[in-house]
């Protein structure tokens, strides 16, 4: 195992930000519980272990891609308060073409400005979890594949894919077709989850802002509004975290086999 050098300790640090990952086409992801998860579907480009936890069984790498690491350099190169293990670096999946036609059947979540790396990443464990084989990303949301994104999926973005930076207005509104799908909108006003029926065989479940909620250009656009009934002892003045409105949904439609 070749020790890691300087340039390669610079590159892996560099990628913590968003301009030198889409620069080089490339990102990391630590602990080998989640980098195990990715190997089968991302290219590695190179991959540094610290000596104290030595390759997995379990895990087959090629020689040439791995490199020892010492504490100091690793926590250079980590995102985590606590690094150990092993930092990996993926190159980034091409972008594909967001085409309606090709889109699977069922519920696609679709994202307006979430901002918050542990929600974005929990909505992609969840889409991988209820078997949302497809999660689009308008502009204005977080980097999926930054570090902290990555790690908060847990080796979900292998089973998902993500369509980015899309002009959700305009894209919603050229591929709106009543005959085929349906725009759900989520808001604190709209019809109780348990009382909405789908109409479509695909549904394009709009999520909004951590703080602002959806945008009203995407509000018009939306067929139906559902909502998450609270509890009428509850008196918290505050919307659900997005991430748990987002389970809550789509164990439902889970539950009630409208996920098809």
């Amino acid at each position: 195992m070749k020790p890691i050098t300087n340039n390669e300790v610079k590159l892996i640090s560099s990628l913590q930000h968003a301009r030198y990952r889409h620069r080089h086409g490339l990102f990391v992801a630590e602990t080998w519980k989640v980098i195990k998860e990715l190997l089968p579907y991302f290219d590695l480009h190179l991959i540094a272990c610290h000596p104290s936890f030595p390759i997995p069984d379990s895990v087959s790498l090629p020689f040439s891609a791995v490199r020892e690491i010492d504490e100091v350099r690793l926590r250079k190169c980590s995102s985590l308060q606590t690094p150990r293990e092993a930092v990996a670096v993926f190159s980034l999946p091409l972008q594909k073409e967001l085409d309606f036609q090709t889109l699977p059947k069922g519920v696609i979540p679709v994202l307006d400005r979430i901002q918050d790396p542990g929600n974005m990443g929990t909505i992609i464990r969840l889409c991988e979890w209820h078997g949302c084989s497809t999660l689009i990303l308008g502009e204005g949301c977080v980097d999926p594949f930054s570090p902290k994104v990555v790690q908060s999926s847990m080796g979900a973005l292998a089973g998902v894919t993500l369509y980015r930076d899309v002009d959700l207005p305009g894209w919603m509104s050229f591929n709106k077709d009543k005959s085929t799908s349906e725009i759900i909108a989520t808001d604190m006003t709209g019809t109780s989850l348990y009382k909405w029926k789908p109409e479509r065989d695909t549904i394009f479940l709009l999520l909004g802002n951590e703080g602002g909620g959806l945008s009203s250009e995407l509000k018009q656009l939306a067929d139906h509004t559902i909502t998450i009934p609270r509890s009428s002892r509850s008196f918290s003045a505050e919307s659900l975290n997005v991430g748990v409105a987002s389970a809550i949904i789509l164990s439902h439609l889970t539950a009630h086999s409208l996920l098809l």
